[in-house]
């Protein structure tokens, strides 16, 4: 795995266990109601879109490593560029369910990168 897909790779991961602890102690309503929370994690969602993109354009198969890559990458573009028709339900169901997974994905993914340069 390349240096720059590594370092976008991080950034995903940090983007993950930041959305984790902002929305860790919430309900679906206090998430609606803090304005604060919302912004910052759709920011986040979409560092993460923006970050898998950038991985793709370094390393193409990473795509095929990574649940719903097509679907992150789609949230991004909504919480971007149609954020008039964000559906917070959706964000706080993403933060709370899918930052986990793709968390566990991504630390997988470096674990093996790091393994695959202590070989060589």
């Amino acid at each position: 795995m390349s240096g720059q897909t590594e370092r976008r790779l991080r950034d995903v991961l940090d983007a993950c266990v930041a959305i984790e602890s902002i929305v860790a102690d919430l309900e679906l309503l206090e998430y609606e109601h803090t304005l604060v929370v919302r912004l910052a994690t759709e920011r986040l969602i979409s560092i993460i879109g923006e970050a898998l993109n950038q991985a793709r354009h370094y390393e193409p198969s990473i795509q095929y490593r990574i649940s719903d890559f097509n679907l992150i990458i789609g949230m991004r573009n909504q919480l971007v560029h149609g954020y008039a028709d964000v559906d917070d339900e959706i964000v706080w169901t993403t933060a709370r369910e899918s930052a986990p997974v793709l968390a566990r994905e991504i630390a997988m993914l470096l674990s093996e990168s790091i393994e695959n340069n202590d070989r060589r």
